[in-house]
This record gives C-alpha cells, structure tokens and sequence, in this order.
C-alpha cells in the first residue's frame, strides 16, 4: 500500500508540472503576439514607414517594364528595316526582270511568227534571251508576302491585287523559261523526227520510181519538181504540190506500185504543216501570257515605289 501511495504521489507531482509548463508557454507565446502586433501597428502608423522596402520594388518593376518596351521597339525596327530592305530588293530584282522579260516576249513572238510562215521542213532555230529566272526561285513567297502586305495603305484591297499580280508574275517569269525550252526541244524533235521519216520515204519511192514501167509518165513531173526543189529546198508546199500530181497520175495509170509512198509522203508533208503550225500558236499565246505578266508586274512595282 506504502507504494501505491508512493506512485500515486509521484504521478500528482508530475502532472502539476506539466500544468503549470504548458501555462508558462501559453503565456509567453501570447505575449510575442502581443508585441508583434503593437510593433506592426506603429509601423502602419508611422509616415513612410514602407517605404524602404515599396520603393526598391517599385524601382524594379519600372525598370523591368521599361527594359522589355525598350527591347520590343528595337526588335520593330529591325522588323521593320529587315522588310524595307527585302522589299526594295524584289523591286530592285524586278526592275532587272522587266527588260529581259520584254526581249523573251519579242523572241518568242517573233519565233511563232517564222514557224507560222515558214515553209521549211527543218525546224525554225530559236535562241533563247538570257535571263536571271532561276535566281528567282530564291525569292520567299512567305518572305514577299510578310514584307509588303506590312505597307500601310487606304485601300487594302488594291495592295493585295498589286501583291498578288507581282507575285504570280514573278513566279510565271521563273518557271516559263523552262516551260519554253522544254516546248523547243519537243518542237525541234518532232520535226526532225518527220523530217527523218519522209527521208525515209522518199529515197524508196525515188528508186521505185526508176524502175517503173510508167516512168516516162511520170518524168515530166518529176523533173519540174526536182527543178522547184533547187530553189525552195525542202519546201513543204512544193513537195505537197508534187506529191499530188504524181498521185493524180498514178490514179490514172491505175499504178498502185508507188501509191503507197505517195500516200505516206503526203501524210509525213500534212504533220509538218499540223506541228509547226500547234507550235507557232503554243509560242504565241505564251508571249501574250509573258506580256500580260510582265505589264502587271511593271504597274505592281510602281504601286509599291509610290
């Protein structure tokens, strides 16, 4: 019993302790609150009392928001000199374009006119103006269309057409060279190709011609054709003229030996003058395209400059 006694009093000690430490502690924290809350309130109420630390703030917000205006408008103006200078160097490269553009334009007209009117068997030669289209295809359409749309106009609608004929006529321009070669070289092979082929006729049918019983029928005509022929060699409308002569003859003569060559002859003689004469259109109507590109292009370049 002496001992429960004893652990009970010792318990009775311990808690009293706690108590009374806990007290200790609540007061002591109520206390600081106290202070701190007297010290905020005569900071509060003193003049300027935040202004060491508002002040180094504020100073920094300014400077950080001047920094960043600073740091745009540069950045504008060197957007803004970046498109000035492309812009000036696609009317600068324009200005080069337009005359070489003119003389492709006469060329080509000029080519479609001789292969119209020509009466050769040959292919009309052609020699094509030198120009600067591939450096053309460095151009940046995106690039282009940044730079001038960034011209301040009244009238949007009229810039944009403006931009849109230079646009188209400078991609044309780049790309109708090619297109031109491209149409020659198939020009010049068909009709060297025809040309092979009604040699390839006519030696057979001139030999065959030699052989005939019908010969002396035939000589006259012949002779008078061989005659033209020194004098408009390779005439198309010669050789036609001759080819029908000596056909009506051989009708008559019921001579279907060279009937054959004769047919052949005259159908070799038929896609001469069918070639050269799609050709002279698809030249022509491409010098017109040029043209009207090169026009649009001329009156866009003023717009701009102005």
């Amino acid at each position: 019993m002496s001992q429960v006694s004893d652990t009970l009093r010792l318990y009775d000690t311990t808690l009293y302790d706690t108590l009374v430490l806990d007290a200790t502690v609540t007061e002591q924290v109520a206390d600081t609150t106290a202070t701190v809350v007297v010290a905020e309130q005569s900071i509060s109420k003193e003049p300027g009392a935040w202004a060491p630390i508002m002040i180094p703030t504020v100073c920094s917000i300014i400077v950080f928001v001047l920094g960043w205006v600073v740091t745009r408008l540069y950045k504008y103006k060197d957007e803004r000199n970046e498109k000035e200078s492309y812009r000036n160097m696609v009317l600068d490269w324009i200005d080069l374009v337009l005359p070489i553009e003119e003389e492709s334009v006469n060329a080509l007209k000029s080519l479609a006119d001789s292969i119209s009117h020509s009466d050769d068997m040959q292919p009309v030669p052609y020699v094509m103006p030198q120009g600067i289209p591939d450096r053309l295809n460095e151009l940046s359409l995106e690039k282009i269309t940044d730079a001038f749309t960034a011209v301040k106009s009244n009238d949007t609608k009229t810039r944009n057409i403006h931009l849109f004929n230079m646009v188209c006529g400078l991609e044309y321009y780049s790309k109708v060279n090619a297109e031109v070669i491209k149409a020659y070289k198939s020009y010049n092979q068909q009709m060297t190709a025809l040309c092979a082929e009604w040699n390839s006729t006519y030696m057979p049918f001139i030999n065959n011609l030699n052989v005939s019983s019908n010969l002396l029928k035939y000589q006259p005509t012949v002779i008078i054709w061989q005659t033209e022929l020194l004098k408009k060699k390779d005439s198309i409308s010669v050789h036609l003229k001759y080819v029908e002569q000596l056909s009506n003859i051989a009708d008559q003569l019921k001579d279907n030996s060279l009937m054959p060559y004769l047919n052949q002859m005259r159908v070799i003689q038929r896609q001469l003058q069918a070639t050269g004469g799609g050709f002279a259109t698809n030249f022509k109507n491409t010098a017109n395209m040029l043209n009207i590109s090169m026009q649009s292009m001329q009156q866009a370049a003023e717009y701009f400059r102005n």
